[in-house]
């Protein structure tokens, strides 16, 4: 069957061949438009499945709910449906688990609000949870010493967190509970976990670096603790709104607790300068 626009170009001829553009150069025109067409086409859907897995895993993690999933067979045949679809989720299928993980931006979403649905800190102290958080401030700067867990002096209750939290994470990777394709860092930083225990603990800086043996220059170390205290922070409003109201009054302190002496966001920019 021609096409409407070969149609056209046959009947009236005289409209479109001139010394510029001649028929056949028009033919050709048309065919590479539906080429590029189809090409578009062909990677909207690409990033539909890559949408739908990211959806999928929302689902699967229990942050999403009422909510249609689809094969890419599917959504190959039938795009432009689906794609009307998605476009409709909203608030009423967010669930509070994916409320709580929509409000965390200072770390790893989905390694915060599983710690927190888990139940992992119930129980602990308050130096024992920041210390716990301060392992989400990400991958270690250069000129930070990494840490061996089995040699810090912190209780073995926090160490055993700690290592559940790493059990959680490869557990998401190994049932592809999270989409590859994210960029997302979960990796789990252990340079500030004893110094944070210390520090929360009143122990002054020199004190920290003495007993931890800490090799991190002081910019990092008041950078890292404000970005500690601000994950403290959220911590202690998605307690409060989730209603673990022990863990909220273990957190509620905290911000100030850190974010003294040294820690201000003033003394970073002197120190940044110097």
């Amino acid at each position: 069957m021609q096409s409407e626009f070969k149609m056209l170009v046959d009947e009236y001829p005289g409209k479109f061949i001139d010394e510029v553009m001649t028929l056949e150069n028009y033919y050709k025109l048309e065919s590479e438009i539906i080429s590029l067409q189809k090409t578009l086409a062909y990677q909207d859907n690409i990033k539909m499945v890559m949408l739908q897995k990211v959806i999928q895993s929302l689902v699967d993690l229990e942050y999403l709910k009422n909510v249609e999933t689809y094969t890419e067979e599917e959504i190959f045949e039938n795009s432009e449906k689906i794609k009307n679809y998605i476009s409709k989720i909203n608030a009423d299928n967010v669930t509070l688990k994916g409320l709580v993980c929509s409000k965390i931006s200072e770390c790893n979403e989905i390694t915060f609000t599983e710690t927190l649905f888990a139940d992992l800190l119930e129980g602990l102290s308050s130096p024992e949870i920041a210390g716990i958080m301060a392992m989400l401030i990400g991958i270690e700067s250069s000129g930070d010493e990494a840490m061996n867990l089995n040699e810090m002096n912190i209780p073995e209750r926090m160490k055993e967190v700690v290592k559940e939290i790493n059990y959680g994470i490869e557990y998401l990777f190994e049932n592809n509970l999270t989409d590859m394709s994210i960029k997302m860092d979960f990796g789990l930083n252990l340079s500030m976990v004893e110094a944070t225990y210390l520090w929360v603990q009143k122990n002054t800086m020199a004190e920290v670096y003495q007993k931890t043996k800490l090799e991190m220059y002081e910019g990092n170390f008041i950078r890292n603790m404000i970005r500690i205290s601000n994950i403290c922070r959220d911590l202690k409003e998605r307690a409060e709104l989730t209603n673990k109201m022990e863990l909220y009054n273990q957190t509620k302190d905290l911000e100030e607790i850190i974010v003294r002496d040294i820690i201000t966001v003033e003394s970073l920019y002197i120190n940044t300068k110097n």
